[in-house]
């Protein structure tokens, strides 16, 4: 029998609440990125001359306010309006944009953020990477975040790599709407089926600890390797039943019975690993019962390859330089957005099974847009999706090419990583490393 705790808490109403019309729907970007300090690339540390703290203080008179977690506590976010920058565990800086009707008004927001960023601190290289190149998790700062020990202390039980994770990867990730539990079941089951190839296409972190040890893909790498309660192509939510009806309570029983990091009481953030959040909504956490905030936290907990919260989430990219984090959003845009190219592709996806993507994810890691999917190079199935990404942003009015960047990699077959290999060798120099970057986003903020 369900306690008074369970009573009056639906686990699917916040996806409910998210279904939105089209004529709404917006599209989102997080892009994280590594700040490394001078030609010796340092880790960006929190306290120090040019540091986390000094930057925080330039942003606050841009108008940036900081968040807080408890009274006189550390910064960890500014926020200025709908737009943030947030601090992942090792330091790597978060950009979350103002979600956006069009792709030039994202573009807009993106750009514009960048080059304040850039602009606070030009002696900053913003390294998109999807793994540190360079440091040892020793050598990077600890962001004084309650969630993070937390973290950390319950990775250390369920894989070999849940650190690397928090401390040394970067990534990019695209938030698109839904209309109705349909759609979101339509739109995450393409994401996910794709999400392999995606990873393959942006691969874009090539190096470990300074040298190159035979990975297009780090950060791929480490997200086998985390935790597989918590992460993955989720395949049990593939099947085609939950498109009329379902998908919600499935996703949301799957994340019911899922581990909770921490419970936060007064500002005070507890442990509370050994329950799962179904245990929590029936027996409460020490006397207390479990809020529609407590399932929100723990929704974020979460890391499949695409998220349902308040939007989808597509999280399979590597860190990006800025014209390839817009390329991402318009392909996504364009293959999840339009209705005829979306169920299109769901046909097409039908008979793409578990074990392809299982091996494509084992793949790519080396091989990037050279790895083999279905009997194909991949490089060929992305030249696809573009051409199909193409015909839906043009059923939905976005007329600019942004997709070039992306189709670009497709066409060569070569991803960022392969070509930063081709100019800065196997082991480069940090001050090659450093000029490489700072070079790229010198341009790309022209």
């Amino acid at each position: 029998m369900q306690s008074e705790c369970a009573a009056d808490f639906d686990p699917t109403m916040l996806f409910h609440k998210a279904c939105k019309p089209a004529t709404e729907h917006r599209v989102g970007v997080e892009c994280e990125r590594f700040g490394l300090v001078g030609p010796a690339c340092t880790p960006l540390p929190y306290h120090g001359t040019v540091s986390i703290e000094t930057l925080f203080r330039a942003l606050e008179q841009e108008g940036f306010k900081p968040y807080l977690e408890r009274d006189g506590g550390p910064a960890i976010a500014m926020a200025r309006g709908d737009a943030n920058f947030t601090l992942e565990p090792g330091g790597q800086f978060e950009l979350s944009s103002p979600a956006r009707s069009t792709l030039s008004d994202l573009s807009r927001e993106i750009v514009g953020l960048f080059a304040e960023l850039v602009a606070q601190a030009p002696e900053i290289t913003w390294m998109p990477m999807g793994f540190h190149p360079l440091a040892r998790i020793a050598d990077l700062p600890s962001v004084p975040k309650q969630r993070y020990p937390i973290m950390k202390g319950y990775f250390l039980n369920t894989g070999q790599r849940g650190e690397d994770m928090m401390w040394r990867t970067a990534t990019t990730q695209v938030n698109v709407d839904f209309t109705s539990e349909s759609v979101a079941w339509e739109k995450w089951v393409v994401a996910t089926k794709l999400q392999p190839l995606v990873a393959a296409w942006t691969a874009n972190s090539p190096f470990y600890e300074g040298k190159h040890r035979g990975r297009l893909s780090e950060r791929s790498a480490v997200w086998l390797d985390v935790d597989p309660a918590r992460t993955g192509l989720l395949e049990t939510l593939w099947q085609a039943k939950f498109s009329a009806g379902g998908f919600f309570a499935q996703y949301a029983e799957w994340a019911l019975n899922i581990p909770v990091f921490l419970i936060k009481r007064g500002g005070q953030a507890t442990a509370a690993h050994q329950h799962t959040f179904a245990e929590l909504l029936q027996h409460g956490f020490e006397g207390q019962r479990v809020t529609e905030a407590d399932w929100d936290t723990h929704l974020s907990s979460l890391f499949p390859e695409v998220r349902l919260k308040r939007t989808l989430e597509t999280r399979g990219a590597d860190s990006l330089p800025t014209p390839h984090v817009l390329a991402l959003a318009a392909l996504w845009r364009g293959l999840l957005d339009d209705t005829e190219t979306r169920q299109r592709l769901l046909g097409v996806i039908a008979a793409w099974s578990s074990d392809d993507l299982q091996r494509l994810r084992n793949a790519l890691i080396a091989e990037g847009l050279r790895a083999d999917f279905r009997g194909l190079p991949v490089a060929e199935a992305c030249q696809s999706l573009v051409e199909s990404a193409r015909q839906g942003l043009e059923s939905l009015g976005e007329t600019r090419d942004w997709l070039a960047p992306l189709s670009d990699l497709a066409s060569t077959a070569e991803t960022l990583a392969d070509r930063a290999l081709k100019t800065l060798g196997r082991e480069p120099q940090r001050a090659a490393l450093a000029g490489y970057y700072a070079q790229a986003l010198g341009a790309e903020h022209a």
